[in-house]
């Protein structure tokens, strides 16, 4: 028997966060495979360091299993890789890419699944400065949970890769502040922004105050004055779902959607839609490709070959739902960020892809800059609040 234990963290905004994931990663199990594992569930709540460290003491020390998975911030990794480095297990972990991995936290035992935020961010500076640049100083507009990551540090580092000028930023005033007044400090952005008339406006927010931001934008009439540039979390369909889409436009860059069209998605999508009803989000994704990584080395795992399952992780390719895929840091050439102008008509939101830049490398010296000077912020997974 393979024993998993599955690290869960609490999210109001994925509420059903470790079902998602553990139904996708079963999902990707051939039965006879499935028959093979039995999973533990640890809640983690937020994430933090003390909670993270509770849940692997007892998996590792008390239930033995073989594997870790589920989320986890990697500014604790390295307590996750002192305690697997101390058991005869490994860990494949996701995330959604809030933070860029530093090279100091690599190591042959633990393995990563990221929905590369950070890439994304860098690839929609590189962009947003080609297409804005004649047109003056844009506007970064977050608030300050949002601003405890490496997500508008990825976005202004992408713009700096061309020399960029100085952009603006607007950060929410207070942390966590109630709906109805954060509504009212987005109304207080959005007069600003229309008199100032920025080259653009990139929002970085979550969950509803995604939702509301957006709401507002749209409401205003500047999304036809001021171009509106959001993260892949605000971009995606389960967000866009909560808003009524008529004239709302924005930019957004992604590594996938479940609107993508390669033969790979066009199947993870059917099989999740027979399955389960309705179509897939993130979350379900992430856990979808980590089940086809345990497919593809099941009989390492069950050997507890690690030796081998490092080698089929680092340098084999799985053709996953994002197209190919590559379990750990190593070489990224291949991979790319679409970049998506998103138009809203009536109830529903038409993608159109505008262009096609590649994934930066973890060893990008702005980005490294950035992972060694920021020693603060949250630690906790994004989107788990």
């Amino acid at each position: 028997m393979i024993k998993v234990g599955v690290l869960c963290p609490y999210s109001s905004i994925y509420p059903n966060l470790h079902n998602d994931f553990t139904d996708s990663l079963r999902l990707a199990l051939p039965k006879d495979y499935l028959m093979e594992y039995q999973f533990h569930f640890e809640y983690v709540a937020s994430g933090s360091e003390y909670h993270v460290r509770q849940a692997l003491e007892k998996l590792l020390h008390f239930e033995r299993v073989d594997l870790i998975t589920g989320f986890c911030n990697y500014k604790i990794l390295d307590v996750l890789i002192d305690m697997i480095g101390k058991f005869d297990a490994i860990a494949m972990m996701a995330d959604l890419g809030e933070i860029a991995p530093s090279k100091e936290l690599l190591s042959d035992k633990v393995f990563f699944n990221s929905f590369s935020l950070w890439q994304t961010q860098y690839a929609l500076g590189v962009w947003a400065h080609a297409e804005f640049e004649n047109r003056g100083k844009g506007i970064i507009c977050m608030s300050d949970y949002d601003a405890g990551y490496h997500i508008n540090s990825s976005f202004t580092n992408g713009m700096g890769f061309h020399k960029a000028t100085e952009i603006d930023l607007s950060i929410v005033p207070q942390s966590r502040a109630p709906r109805e007044l954060m509504i009212d400090y987005f109304h207080e952005f959005v007069r600003m922004f229309k008199k100032e008339q920025p080259a653009f406006v990139h929002a970085i927010f979550a969950g509803q105050e995604a939702v509301d931001f957006m709401g507002v934008y749209h409401e205003s009439g500047l999304a036809k004055e001021v171009p509106l540039l959001v993260t892949s979390h605000m971009g995606s369909d389960e967000i866009l779902d909560k808003i009524r889409g008529g004239g709302l436009e924005f930019y957004n860059a992604t590594v996938w959607n479940s609107g993508m069209q390669n033969k790979e998605n066009l199947a993870f999508v059917q099989l999740f839609s027979s399955t389960f009803g309705g179509v897939p989000n993130i979350i379900n994704l992430l856990g979808f490709e980590i089940g086809m990584a345990l497919r593809e080395t099941h009989h390492a795992v069950k050997s507890k070959n690690w030796v081998q399952l490092n080698q089929l992780l680092k340098n084999s390719s799985l053709r996953t739902p994002r197209g190919e895929k590559l379990f750990g840091w190593g070489d990224q050439n291949n991979k790319q960020v679409t970049i998506e102008r998103v138009v809203g008509s009536n109830a529903t939101f038409n993608r159109f892809d505008i262009q096609k830049l590649p994934l930066v490398s973890m060893n990008n010296t702005a980005m490294q800059k950035t992972v060694e000077e920021n020693v603060s912020g949250y630690i906790h997974p994004y989107l788990c609040i």
